[in-house]
């Protein structure tokens, strides 16, 4: 068998790659298997800890009884391998190129880990083609203080947040603004506008979101973003981010966030942010209603805006033709099910009886059919159902007689604003941010009451009707406009990642909650404070402090093994606090594991000489060591010594 196939078989199917003679490996190595994201736990002596930083757990040969720790702890949570997986595809980047490629584009299809340096390809390219297009991260344009956007929702859906997110880095491409953004690729996804920076990191999984918070935290601070801001509720572990709210549907509608992976991410966004932007202020208000802990200083209303305009007579006749399009027609744009409430048109329109068959309904969307639930409404009416381009839409707004959107909440309400952008008149209700953004511009119905609904068709037919709300419409959406909008989202980036000088970032809410739990803890009030850490790191399982804390706790409640746990679970994510060494230090001292305190204590002095507490236990710890030694030695003469 091949070697090289060898290796790899070996690297697909391990849990971590254990170093104890290196001498004895001629082609597996700790440099070899950085690709491949895997634990790596190597013996000090072989003197790798410079190439190898962060990416790896050192023991001494000696060590067996930490070994077979950190080994449970691998087994006992996948979660625990995050941060040494990171680290060493990182920096795999730093050996060997063309090897990290090779190896890490074959793990990824296994584990889905892999994240290139800045490769721009599809996910149909080759190992041959990704060779043609590889970029060293080092030779990326790399700005000072930049700031992330996660394109992330350019991958999931193609709806109106995607036309959003579109608008805005085509407003910020090519500005200063805009050369501080690194943007975030998921699997070769977005749209790419040039004037602006991509780095393609893996597609999003929620499936697998805590691999993911811990791989745009290694992305964050790798190029030393001091901010994120994603596209649909991405977050990284530490770095702040700004979370932009569309609407609150699912709280409004009950939904249990925890038990669905979307709105439990949405969520876990919202506790993380240090600000945030809304697209209208009812959603600011829905947003504070559900966490009352969001300051009113922390919101930002900034509006959607709307590029549409009205195609001309010669191009609504040429897609009348196309669709066969022949009657005069009421749009339905995007979905209708739910709180759309489409049924409320669907209902005034079997009402009008023998005339239906003077119209068409025109439905916009991915379905191909319309649903059997309001088939029996249509009577002799033509219905059309398209999926349209932007250049079409807007010619199916131009040509309808009018938009009907009966919803019973909208955030913001897109297809409002592009309607009247392009002349179309309007049928909606007050529920949700509608009378704020259409204003008086549009006709109203009681979203309830058919009569109303049935009045309004036939009111909207009559010219000088059509003519108000024509003109009203095109007035009020002159105030929306992407422009603007960038222009209000840069400004708050820019506040909390200013490109000079440094600025005090809110606290989050998960952070809030820390600092109250930890105060309750400082307080002796343990069990409080227990159960209110579990309630955090459920929803931020990566959290550092959080997992210190419940080790902390844990080994003040006398559980010693849960303390262990969680303490080196802490450390798996973050080596460089010395408190952290020491308060695990302190557990293995209790369990008598004399030399694996002796270690962590001495760990704590190699991140922070000054340590005092570290210290004096390590001089007491020595102390004891050599007393033991003494009496052992004591001990073994007198046996020796016996007849």
């Amino acid at each position: 068998m091949d070697d090289n196939i060898a290796v790899k078989k070996t690297l697909n199917n391990s849990l971590a790659c254990i170093f104890l003679n290196i001498s004895k490996y001629n082609n597996i190595n700790p440099i070899s298997t950085l690709g491949a994201c895997l634990p790596i736990i190597i013996n000090t002596e072989h003197n790798y800890d410079k190439l190898l930083d962060d990416a790896s757990w050192y023991i001494s040969i000696d060590q067996l009884c930490e070994l077979e720790s950190i080994i449970k702890l691998l087994y006992k949570n996948r979660f625990d391998k995050i941060a040494f997986r990171t680290n060493a595809i990182m920096k795999s980047l730093c050996y060997g190129w063309d090897r990290c490629i090779e190896q890490a584009v074959s793990v990824y299809k296994l584990s889905h880990v892999f994240w290139g340096a800045g490769i721009q390809s599809s996910s149909q390219d080759t190992i041959a083609n990704l060779d043609n297009k590889k970029v060293r991260l080092a030779e990326l344009p790399n700005p000072a203080n930049p700031i992330l956007v996660d394109a992330v929702f350019f991958q999931l859906y193609k709806t109106g947040i995607a036309r959003v997110w579109q608008s805005l880095l085509r407003e910020w491409a090519g500005t200063e603004f805009g050369k501080r953004l690194i943007v975030l690729d998921r699997g070769s996804t977005a749209p790419r506008i040039e004037g602006l920076t991509y780095f393609d990191i893996p597609k999003y999984d929620y499936e697998d979101t805590d691999d993911d918070r811990a791989m745009l935290q290694r992305v964050c601070d790798k190029f030393g973003a001091k901010l994120l801001i994603s596209s649909y509720y991405t977050t990284p572990i530490t770095t702040p981010s700004v979370f932009l709210a569309h609407d609150m549907i699912p709280e409004l509608s009950g939904v249990d966030v925890l038990n669905h992976p979307m709105w439990r991410e949405k969520h876990r966004g919202i506790r993380h942010a240090c600000h945030f932007l809304a697209v209208s202020q009812n959603t600011a208000n829905d947003l504070r209603r559900f966490f009352p802990q969001i300051k009113p200083e922390q919101v930002t209303v900034t509006p959607n805006g709307v590029d549409f305009r009205p195609a001309n007579p010669q191009a609504v006749a040429a897609f009348r033709q196309q669709h066969g399009i022949s009657r005069p027609y009421f749009l339905l744009v995007g979905a209708r099910d739910g709180y759309k409430n489409t049924i409320l048109f669907f209902r005034a329109f079997a009402s009008m009886g023998a005339a239906r068959r003077r119209f068409a309904i025109v439905c916009t969307g991915p379905v191909a059919t319309l649903e059997s639930e309001y088939a029996a409404y249509i009577g002799e009416a033509a219905v059309h159902m398209l999926q349209l381009d932007d250049d079409g839409l807007q010619c199916a707004y131009s040509g309808a007689l009018a938009l009907v959107y009966p919803s019973l909440y909208e955030g913001f309400g897109m297809p409002i604003v592009e309607a009247m952008a392009c002349g179309c008149p309007v049928i909606t209700t007050r529920k949700g941010s509608i009378p704020e953004v259409a204003g008086d511009a549009v006709l109203y119905v009681d979203p309830e009451d058919t009569a109303s609904m049935k009045r309004v068709l036939k009111l909207v037919e009559k010219p000088p009707t059509r003519k108000q709300y024509v003109d009203l419409g095109l007035q009020r959406a002159a105030r929306y406009s992407w422009g603007k909008m960038a222009e209000e989202v840069r400004a708050v980036l820019e506040r909390f990642a200013p490109l000079e000088g440094t600025v005090e970032v809110p606290p989050s809410i998960h952070d809030q909650q820390l600092s109250q739990t930890f105060a309750l803890h400082q307080a002796g009030k343990l069990e409080q404070a227990e159960t209110l850490y579990r309630s955090l790191h459920q929803w931020m399982p990566l959290d550092f402090r959080v997992l210190h804390m419940l080790g902390v706790l844990r080994f003040q409640r006398g559980d010693l093994s849960d303390a262990q746990y969680f303490l080196l679970y802490a450390l798996a994510l973050n080596q460089n606090v010395a408190e952290a060494h020491f308060n695990l230090g302190n557990v293995y001292a209790a369990m008598q594991l004399w030399e694996l305190a002796h270690n962590a204590y001495q760990r704590a002095l190699v991140v922070n000489p000054g340590f005092g507490p570290a210290r004096q236990q390590l001089a007491v710890m020595e102390h004891n060591l050599r007393a033991v030694a003494a009496q052992q030695a004591e001990q073994g003469q007198e046996v020796e010594g016996q007849p």
